[in-house]
């Protein structure tokens, strides 16, 4: 500072310390074409003593044992799309951060998982329409249809409803040979979920609620009879975390998954010799 009249100047000093930010970091996805399991990775090159920190948009689950770690592992996406996912990476001294972003494109869903349980049955009052969509939410409306002739016609359009299990009865209709289902999603498009042929005996595995919190119902529409019956529940890393036999009483059984964490599982259920495969999500 100096005075202009007398020019007297007066100084002050600071010391300013400037902290590096974290530097750069690649992150991967590595994937198939058609997968909605991603296992993602990063370089390491700031070394120990750094947070690695990851958000995953559009992923239902994580591994959560690799979530601060440069490499977080499998997650699972809940659809079809481009996501971004961000690494932040932070240092635990100084909490200066660096953050990196990266896209993944989400072609499918897993398979041979079903998103949708559907039966087309032969009853003494006629022809019933029974479907479960396991991703209810997705959709805004589903389109029942028909194959008259070689030619697929609409016989009746359902509204979705929070229940997911939709019956609808065909009584008067024309006989059609087959049966389909096309759901009409939020985002606009319209997608063939799933065909079936009339059949006179139900003999399907479905599972509800679904998203869970404490109780998985399993429901059985054939006859089990002395059938062995054994259900396994398996994590996102395909690693299995529950195993059980069990014996259906009236049809029904129910599967306690109040000790799962949140997330999305697999689970496996064999009667005899058939097996049966869905995907449910842990709230």
């Amino acid at each position: 500072a100096t005075d202009t009249f007398t020019g007297c100047i007066k100084r002050d000093t600071m010391a300013i310390t400037i902290l590096p930010t974290p530097v750069a970091e690649i992150i991967n996805p590595v994937t198939n074409q058609c997968s909605d399991t991603v296992t993602w990775s990063s370089t390491l090159n700031n070394g120990g003593g750094y947070n690695y920190g990851w958000t995953f948009q559009g992923a239902t689950s994580f591994d959560t044992s690799g979530h601060m770690l440069n490499s977080p592992g499998q997650v699972i996406y809940s659809g079809v799309g481009t996501y971004q996912t961000r690494l932040r990476i932070t240092d635990t001294v100084s909490n200066c951060f660096h953050t990196d972003t990266q896209l993944v494109f989400v072609t499918c869903i897993s398979l041979p998982l079903r998103t949708i349980n559907l039966n087309c049955i032969n009853t003494v009052n006629g022809h019933q329409i029974k479907f479960i969509v396991y991703e209810n939410d997705k959709y805004k409306s589903y389109a029942i249809e028909g194959l008259l002739g070689g030619q697929w016609q609409v016989i009746k359009v359902v509204e979705v409803h929070a229940k997911a299990d939709y019956i609808v009865v065909l009584d008067g209709k024309p006989d059609y040979t087959e049966i389909r289902i096309t759901g009409h999603l939020k985002q606009g498009e319209s997608i063939v979920l799933d065909n079936c042929s009339w059949q006179n005996q139900l003999n399907e595995i479905s599972i509800y609620p679904n998203p869970v919190l404490d109780r998985l119902q399993l429901n059985y529409s054939g006859s089990a009879g002395n059938k062995r019956c054994l259900y396994s529940v398996y994590n996102s890393m395909g690693i299995e975390l529950m195993s059980q036999p069990f014996s259906f009483i009236q049809n029904n059984h129910s599967i306690n998954t109040s000790q799962l964490p949140v997330g999305v599982y697999l689970i496996r259920i064999s009667i005899g010799a058939q097996d049966y495969t869905y995907k449910f999500v842990k709230e």
